[in-house]
């Protein structure tokens, strides 16, 4: 079960405490070696140094402020990209299998689109279809490169979307990263979000038919994680396994929905 923020922040402080005993007991042990206490002393060491170590493995990551996590997809349209580019089956696959663990996990999913006239959601198609069935998705419609800029136009405000859930982890997905994934990151970031992303969820074009993982946009920010794959961002292999299990009964090679 995922740990609240104030309860990890509350288990910190308890870690901090833990490994100052243990430091505590590391410079008596060393101080007198040859006395009797020296072996009772260093088996509690051990214990401690255990029970601080699975401490750190259970609350790495951001599995402990799950409930205040959202998912966000930006501009992942067919003005943008489609079918034909290289690159886009694996992109969108991930993506899928990062909405899928959103709607496992209850998470909000924040969609950013630009809009040049349309009156409905511009999603490709993979994408829309399992949009439609999460519960708790939100689109705003923008008319510059970063979602959260007050001078985009948007017609809902994306921070009292977030705040009003108190969301304050974004994990970040879509297009392009050296534009409107980086401009909407940089607005996330500036009002203080905790932002997340991976190298495979976010691309950027490299010539005019072909789109390619990127990190190159990754800034270098105290609230910034940047992750190589979904799967060490996510952390959660038994899920992995039934999305890709998901995809291959509910899609074609070409992302086609087999049984619609």
């Amino acid at each position: 079960m995922a740990f609240s923020y104030r309860l990890f922040s509350i288990m910190l402080k308890l870690l901090v405490q833990i490994l100052s005993i243990r430091t505590t007991i590391l410079g008596y042990t060393e101080a007198q070696p040859n006395t009797c206490a020296n072996y009772s002393y260093k088996k509690l060491n051990v214990f401690v140094f255990i029970i601080s170590s699975l401490f750190v493995f259970n609350t790495t990551g951001f599995a402990h402020q799950r409930d205040h996590t959202a998912v966000v997809l930006v501009d992942m349209q067919p003005r943008f990209l489609n079918e034909k580019y290289i690159g886009f089956t694996e992109l969108v696959e991930n993506q899928i299998k990062l909405l899928l663990w959103a709607k496992e996990q209850n998470l909000p999913v924040l969609i950013f689109e630009y809009n040049l006239g349309q009156n409905e959601m511009e999603m490709i198609f993979p994408l829309k279809d399992l949009l439609v069935t999460l519960p708790n998705y939100k689109l705003i419609w923008k008319t510059m490169d970063g979602g959260f800029d007050e001078e985009s136009n948007v017609r809902e405000n994306p921070e009292v979307f977030l705040k009003t859930r108190k969301i304050n982890t974004l994990i970040f997905a879509g297009v392009t990263g050296s534009a409107c994934v980086a401009k909407t990151v940089e607005g996330a970031l500036k009002r203080g979000f905790i932002v997340l992303s991976a190298a495979n969820i976010v691309a950027s074009y490299g010539n005019q038919d072909h789109v390619y993982p990127d990190k190159k946009w990754w800034p270098k920010h105290k609230n910034f994680y940047g992750f190589e794959q979904l799967s060490d961002l996510i952390s959660n292999q038994n899920f992995l396994r039934s999305a890709e299990q998901f995809l291959q009964k509910t899609y074609d090679s070409s992302l086609k929905i087999t049984n619609p």
